[in-house]
């Protein structure tokens, strides 16, 4: 991700993936 936005787009995604790893 290019934009500031859009990296902590993927930070929050990464960190909610972490939190919920086998959750879907």
């Amino acid at each position: 991700s290019a934009d500031s936005g859009a990296s902590l787009g993927d930070i929050l995604g990464a960190a909610l993936k972490a939190r919920t790893p086998d959750k879907k």
